[in-house]
């Protein structure tokens, strides 16, 4: 069974009271966890998660709002004796500069990096290529038949969908209010994007995620109409 828990669902400038991108996938008896934004480590806490059990992370891309919270979660680390360093997996490292700030934890020992996504508790980990203004890899998990997609920061286009496709759930990023040029934004996806995505791939379940305040204030909106069950917010857990 996997059980998918959306602690953090904010963007660069989040919404009052969220957290960044942070969301925890538990395979069975080993977690990965995708991206780790600003207060990730808290959210962790609250959800009872010990830094020593944050083996495997997953940084879609270099901008800083995806792994600022990891510093945290290095301390947390030391203070509570874990032992070794986390697994940080970043397939964009051989096509984008690695930020300082992650460097500074490999050097120190808290973490190793690597292009290449390892096998976790038998699960396929498999790194999509998406469209933003920084390298950027969503990253689809399968296990036992069940498939959680996350496209992180994402404008939409035609392959995605195919790339989503029968997705048990679907977590999307919706970041800009309509009317916004997602291109002149530096390619996100509106909430209506993250819904036609949605429907398209015929995805189970849609979480939206990386969410503004106006595009927060948009997604409370959505009617209850047919497709895909909506899930709006953060600090929720899904078992699928």
């Amino acid at each position: 069974m996997l059980r998918v828990s959306i602690l953090g669902a904010g963007s660069s400038y989040p919404p009052p009271g969220y957290a960044g991108p942070c969301i925890i996938v538990d395979l069975g008896g080993e977690t990965i966890l995708l991206d780790a934004g600003e207060s990730c480590a808290s959210r962790l806490g609250q959800l009872g998660v010990s830094p020593c059990e944050v083996e495997n992370v997953y940084i879609s891309h270099r901008h800083i709002d995806h792994w600022a919270g990891l510093h945290s979660i290095a301390i947390g680390r030391v203070a509570g004796g874990c032992k070794g360093g986390m697994r940080i997996i970043a397939p964009w490292l051989e096509e984008d500069p690695v930020p300082e700030g992650l460097s500074l934890l490999v050097d120190r020992g808290h973490a190793t990096l690597t292009s290449e996504p390892p096998s976790i508790a038998g699960a396929r980990v498999e790194p999509v290529r998406v469209r933003h203004e920084a390298v950027a890899y969503g990253l689809r998990v399968s296990s036992g038949g069940r498939a959680v997609f996350y496209t992180s920061d994402t404008m939409l286009f035609e392959g995605l969908v195919e790339e989503a496709r029968g997705s048990t759930l679907l977590i999307a990023e919706a970041t800009l209010p309509e009317g916004i040029d997602p291109v002149v934004a530096g390619m996100h996806m509106r909430v209506s994007d993250a819904l036609e995505l949605a429907r398209e791939s015929r995805a189970s379940m849609l979480a939206l995620v990386h969410l503004s305040p106006a595009s927060l204030e948009e997604a409370r909106k959505i009617p209850g109409t047919p497709g895909p069950v909506v899930l709006v917010g953060e600090g929720y857990s899904v078992a699928l």
